[in-house]
């Protein structure tokens, strides 16, 4: 069981932009970004980007949020923290300076992680330049897995979180008020992160959603070296992508599915994950008892739950098992079609930092039919 939470920047909701002057740092990473190049598309629109994320940081930042464990630009990453440093934007900035100076991209990516007394965070930042139908062009996704939890790197074992978890886990009613209690400190956090951006961002709305996550693993780990991992995957939840430090406080996760099987624990309101984050199944109110099949059990063929209100999804580790049980034909895959998508940085109507507006007066073509009036550029805006 771990968590996650959403939060994004409809841009039809956004139809003025007040672009600041990056700071030092985010001043080389804009620079980095367009080779010093000035008065193009390009650089007006990667101004507003680094803007953008400038101002995602500053919210961060205000919620204690320092610590950047990657900065990418597309799959190319600019900055890799893989020695556990902390309060590290200077060393992140001024470790691609002398990189290749492409001027061109499509998503600015910024990983970050967090800790409190209860929860242990990671958060991916991200913001698009061009977006696809269903998505939006700046989002915040977090992950959070409960502290008390954590294990030794090296010497943790399953046995070992199966001690920790014996009293919530005696009956149903601990397993949920303890659910419960690390799910609401977690909203919290996402709550507060949700009012910084709010603050930071102008922007009629910012959304949010939260949801609890239940690993199902093909296999049965026996010590946090067992962890796979899947960095490569651009769809991988931040937790599962290997990321230093987080084993330990992670490996919990996946023992968490057998408990669920051991001792019937009755799963409303999760979602079934693979090993490496991808949905499996959206688990409603009604719910099901995990000890009568083996939907749950790590190292079985999976059995589909009996309950009114599950649905299934295409695309993970155990498809071609759902395929062989028949319980994709009805419910089919809920994946959004990625086609068709518009741009978004050059049809709004931006102002300058004394209030003025300038650039992205007129609509890219790609913009058309996804963004329609409600982007500002297109004849909507201010």
């Amino acid at each position: 069981m771990y968590f996650t939470g959403d939060l994004t920047v409809d841009p039809s909701q956004m139809t003025k932009f007040k672009r600041v002057k990056p700071t030092k740092a985010f001043g080389k990473l804009f620079f980095y970004l367009t080779a010093g190049a000035t008065g193009t598309k390009t650089e007006i629109e990667t101004f507003t980007a680094v803007s953008v994320l400038q101002s995602l940081n500053q919210a961060l930042r205000q919620c204690g949020v320092d610590n950047i464990v990657r900065l990418a630009r597309d799959a190319e990453d600019l900055y890799l923290d893989t020695e556990g440093r902390t309060s590290d934007l200077k060393d992140a900035m001024a470790s691609f300076e002398a990189g290749d100076q492409s001027r061109d991209f499509e998503l600015l990516q910024l990983v970050v992680e967090h800790e409190d007394d209860v929860i242990k965070y990671l958060l991916d930042v991200r913001v698009r330049k061009q977006h696809a139908p269903g998505e939006h062009p700046i989002s915040v996704h977090l992950n959070g897995v409960i502290k008390d939890l954590r294990v030794d790197p090296m010497t943790g074992t399953a046995e070992e979180v199966k001690g920790k978890l014996k009293t919530v886990f005696a009956d149903q009613a601990s397993y949920e008020a303890y659910v419960a209690d690390k799910k609401g400190h977690f909203d919290a956090f996402v709550e507060r992160l949700k009012a910084a951006i709010a603050q930071h961002i102008a922007a009629d709305e910012v959304s949010s959603d939260s949801t609890r996550r239940l690993v199902r693993p093909k296999s049965k780990k026996g010590r946090v070296r067992d962890i796979e991992h899947d960095y490569d995957d651009p769809l991988v939840e931040p937790v599962h992508a290997g990321y230093p430090g987080f084993d330990d406080a992670f490996f919990y996760a996946w023992v968490w599915s057998e408990l669920c099987f051991d001792h019937n624990i009755h799963i409303s309101d999760t979602t079934i994950v693979d090993d490496g984050g991808h949905a499996m199944i959206d688990v409603g109110a009604s719910g099901f008892d995990a000890g009568e099949s083996d939907a749950l059990l790590p190292g079985e063929q999976f059995e589909p739950p009996v309950g009114e209100d599950i649905t299934y999804h295409a695309d993970h580790a155990f498809s071609e098992q759902f395929e062989s049980a028949n319980v994709l034909s009805s419910s089919g895959d809920d994946t959004l079609n990625s086609s068709g998508g518009g741009g978004w940085l050059d049809s709004f109507s931006f102002g300058d930092s004394s209030g003025g507006d300038s650039g992205g007066s007129s609509c890219g073509s790609s913009c058309g039919s996804s963004c329609g009036s409600s982007c500002g550029g297109c004849g909507g805006g201010d």
